[in-house]
């Protein structure tokens, strides 16, 4: 019962081990996952979408995916190198830098396809860190600072649809209209181009209309995340952690 309310307990930003009993240290030294969580845990709470990154332990076991990917995020975070509220997708793309070091690319691309995104049902974590990866790439092109659009991102799959993106961007950029067809993905465009009102425009006359219910839902946690965060999914509860010294 103790590892179980730890395992949550753990990824609380306020949670301090050092005030816990000494057998629930003991418990948490045992196999080094608590520091592990912890560092995650710090990580989520600035960035939520970076929680896959627990699954991905799950998948590969290896623990640097706390160590040395989320430290690493945390402690740029922390020099203010990212602005996780208005540019998370930055995050996000510099988060499959460091999983390609410690774990490969294919074996990235293995293990994030194998799991879902809870806010995006029916798109695996691969999809949804690919699309972040490209707006990320377009938004230098999109905002108006670069002339022409980027090359492709080294870390795309090779099935991802790179030259649609780059097509609807150009022609967002130059004004152009855009078929139904392409709205879906014309919208991450113009999210790129931090034009959500543009964006939610597109969805709301996209013909795929499920996947566009679904992006405006993640479009609305984006802009609530800018105001008060009031739509973030609350910590998981689980079990206290209660000691009574007996009588």
């Amino acid at each position: 019962m103790i590892r179980e309310a730890l395992y949550v307990a753990d990824l609380r930003p306020s949670f301090d081990i050092s005030r816990q009993p000494a057998e629930v240290q003991a418990i948490d030294r045992k196999n080094g996952m608590g520091s592990v969580l912890r560092t995650i845990g710090r990580l989520v709470a600035d960035v939520p979408q970076t929680a896959m990154l627990l699954q991905v332990i799950n998948y590969s076991g290896d623990l640097r995916v706390g160590t040395t990917v989320a430290e690493a995020l945390n402690a740029r975070i922390a020099a203010k190198q990212f602005d996780p509220i208005n540019n998370p997708d930055a995050v996000t793309a510099a988060m499959l830098d460091g999983l390609d070091y410690i774990l490969g690319r294919k074996e990235r691309e293995n293990i994030l396809a194998g799991f879902g995104v809870s806010e995006m049902r029916g798109e695996t974590a691969e999809s949804f860190v690919e699309r972040a990866l490209t707006r990320f790439a377009l938004a230098p092109f999109m905002q108006g600072g670069a002339v022409q659009p980027p090359p492709r991102p080294q870390q795309l799959a090779a099935a991802f649809p790179w030259e649609q993106w780059v097509g609807l961007a150009t022609k967002l950029k130059a004004g152009e209209p855009v078929s139904p067809q392409d709205r879906v993905v014309a919208a991450d465009v113009m999210i790129a181009a931090d034009r959500p009102s543009d964006a939610l425009a597109l969805l709301k006359t996209a013909d795929d209309w499920k996947t566009a219910l679904l992006r405006t839902h993640d479009l609305a946690l984006a802009l609530d995340r800018r105001c008060a965060d009031l739509l973030r999914p609350a910590v998981a509860l689980a079990q206290p952690l209660y000691r009574f010294d007996p009588r």
